[in-house]
């Protein structure tokens, strides 16, 4: 059995993999932080979304995230709509701008994916894949 705590080892995988997710993103002039991504790729999978179905997303409090939003508002990459129905609701939509980000950040998280599963045999990643659904699974209960 390993010396150190399950979560930390993966907490420490996760760090690892954003560090070097960011570091490609910068080489290629992004500059826009990992939160902001995920709120950009939460936004861009989903439609009419508000700002707490983000805090819910990301687990964070409303205000916390206002932040976020702002930036990608103020970037172009998202606008804040009135909701037909409550004019007083105002939904979040990915702009063209912003669309276009996500798809190059897609790319480029696709790429270094790829560079990180190199020299891992199918049968390992697909095992790893499965076990990693279950910890999540289990993780939600």
């Amino acid at each position: 059995m390993n010396e150190q705590p399950f979560g930390f080892i993966v907490a420490e995988t996760v760090r690892s993999i954003a560090k070097k997710l960011m570091s490609r993103l910068r080489e290629h002039g992004f500059s826009i932080t990992m939160e902001q991504m995920a709120i950009l790729h939460f936004l861009n999978t989903n439609n009419e979304l508000i700002q707490q179905d983000v805090a819910d997303f990301t687990g964070k409090d409303k205000s916390a995230i206002l932040r976020q939003i702002d930036f990608l508002e103020e970037n172009k990459y998202v606008v804040r709509v009135a909701d037909q129905i409550d004019r007083r609701k105002k939904n979040l939509v990915v702009t063209k701008k912003g669309a276009e980000l996500h798809q190059d950040f897609t790319k480029i998280d696709i790429e270094v994916g790829q560079e990180l599963m190199d020299g891992i045999k199918q049968e390992d990643l697909d095992t790893f894949l499965r076990v990693l659904a279950k910890i999540k699974t289990n993780a939600e209960k």
